[in-house]
C-alpha cells in the first residue's frame, strides 16, 4: 500500500469516528470498522471480519 492510500484510509477512519460513516463507499466504510475496531459496523453492512478483510486486500498498493 502505498502512502497516499494509507492516508486516505486514515483520513476517511477519522471522519468516520467523529461522523459516522453514512457518506462513505462501503470500501471506506469497512477500512474505518476495521481501523477503528468497530465490529458493530461490519455487522450493521452484513460483513464479518473475514470478509471486510479479505476485500481490504483489493485497495490499490
Amino acid at each position: 500500500m502505498n502512502d497516499r492510500a494509507l492516508q486516505h484510509i486514515i483520513a476517511k477512519a477519522r471522519d468516520a469516528k467523529h461522523g459516522g460513516v453514512g457518506v462513505l463507499s462501503t470500501g471506506e466504510k469497512l477500512a474505518a470498522a476495521l481501523v477503528l475496531n468497530r465490529p458493530d459496523w461490519l455487522a450493521e453492512m452484513n460483513y464479518t471480519l473475514a470478509e471486510a478483510r479479505h476485500r481490504s486486500c483489493a485497495w490499490p498498493m
